[in-house]
């Protein structure tokens, strides 16, 4: 970092204020500031609610809402919030362990956008493939997501439940 950039100063005004590695509450804990502290405004990220900071030795996102400054945010440059390798969304829970509560027991099977054949098929899915039911209409017609998040209503009868 440049020695002749001077950053604009805030302080933290909540009791103690979680330091993340990337923005987002979701993402680690690199530090923890307490009340009062002065840091340094290196930048914001695209959203505006996450503000880069820095101060001796450590520096991190915090929430911008828990600082008080009288420099205009709006003023900081945008930093890629992108940390060092990691997602910038969290991932989707189904992706490690999808939990599926039925088996599909023919080869393939239309997904329809509605309960009825006479609905448009949006997707297939093959034989074997673990489905998620959200609901069960009373003409047999079933609601299911499917891996990768499609969902779409299949007749019940080509599904196996658990």
């Amino acid at each position: 970092s440049n020695p002749n950039v001077t950053y604009p100063v805030a302080e933290v005004k909540a009791s103690y204020l979680n330091v993340r590695s990337v923005p987002g509450v979701e993402y680690n804990v690199v530090g923890v500031l307490h009340q009062n502290t002065k840091v340094y405004l290196v930048g914001r990220d695209t959203g505006g609610k996450w503000v880069l900071i820095k101060t001796d030795g450590l520096s991190g996102w915090v929430n911008r809402y828990y600082l008080h400054t009288d420099f205009p945010y709006t003023s900081l440059q945008f930093v890629n919030a992108q940390g060092a390798g990691q997602p910038q969304q969290p991932v989707q829970p189904e992706q490690p362990s999808y939990q599926y509560d039925a088996v599909v027991n023919v080869s393939s099977l239309n997904v329809r956008n509605g309960p009825g054949v006479q609905y448009r098929a949006i997707a297939v899915v093959h034989g074997g493939t673990g489905v998620m039911v959200l609901a069960k209409e009373a003409n047999g017609w079933v609601k299911i997501q499917i891996p990768g998040g499609v969902v779409g209503w299949v007749n019940g009868h080509y599904l196996t439940f658990k």
